[in-house]
């Protein structure tokens, strides 16, 4: 897991199954949860550009 206060983002293709597992991360753990509404798609159409992060293992 990854600590509380430590930023991080999920996603996945289907956009259904990413707001469960954000409810349930904050419901159960506590952790601070932002809905992306229309996801990475998005943010692409509207012009943001994506760059790598470090990774979490």
């Amino acid at each position: 897991m990854v600590d509380e206060d430590r930023l991080f983002m999920i996603t996945c293709h289907i956009e259904l199954q990413i707001g469960m597992v954000g409810r349930f991360l904050s419901e159960e753990f506590g952790y601070y949860v932002i809905d992306l509404k229309g996801g990475i798609r998005k943010l692409l159409y509207d012009g943001y550009q994506l760059s790598p992060i470090e990774s979490i293992q």
